[in-house]
C-alpha cells in the first residue's frame, strides 16, 4: 500500500510539474486543483482500505505475539498473558489506561504446574 502511495504522490508531482510548464497559466492551474482534488479522494480511499485491513491493537484487553491477540490467561512457548503491574480504575469503574500497565506476557510458574498434578 505504501507504494501505491508513493506511486500516485509521484504521479500528481510529475503532472504538476507538467502543468506548470504549460503556456496558458490559468487552465494549468485549473488542471492543478483539479488533480489535487482527485488525489484527496484517492488518498481517502486508500486510508480507508489501510485501517480496514489493519485491526487496532488494544494492549489492555490482549496479549500480542507476532501481531497476533491473545486473552487473559493464554499461555504460549512457556508464557502466559497476565495482568501485571498496575491497575487503576476510574469514578465510573472502567480501566483508566491513562494510570495502568497493559497486559503482558510473563514466564510460565513451575510451582502451578506441580499445584495441578
Amino acid at each position: 500500500m505504501k507504494k501505491m502511495i508513493f506511486a500516485v504522490a509521484a504521479l500528481v508531482t510529475s503532472s504538476f510539474a507538467f502543468a506548470q510548464s504549460a503556456s496558458a497559466p490559468d487552465a494549468a492551474q485549473q488542471m492543478t486543483q483539479t488533480q489535487l482534488a482527485m488525489l484527496h479522494q484517492d488518498l481517502q480511499q486508500v486510508a480507508g482500505e489501510l485501517s480496514a485491513h489493519q485491526p487496532s491493537q488494544d494492549p489492555f484487553s490482549f496479549c500480542y505475539f507476532k501481531n497476533e491477540a491473545y486473552s487473559l490467561g493464554s499461555v504460549r512457548d512457556g508464557l502466559v498473558c497476565e495482568e501485571a503491574g498496575i491497575h487503576m480504575t476510574a469514578s465510573d469503574g472502567s480501566l483508566d489506561r491513562k494510570r495502568s500497565d497493559p497486559l503482558r506476557w510473563i514466564p510460565v510458574s513451575p510451582k502451578a504446574h506441580r499445584g495441578n498434578g
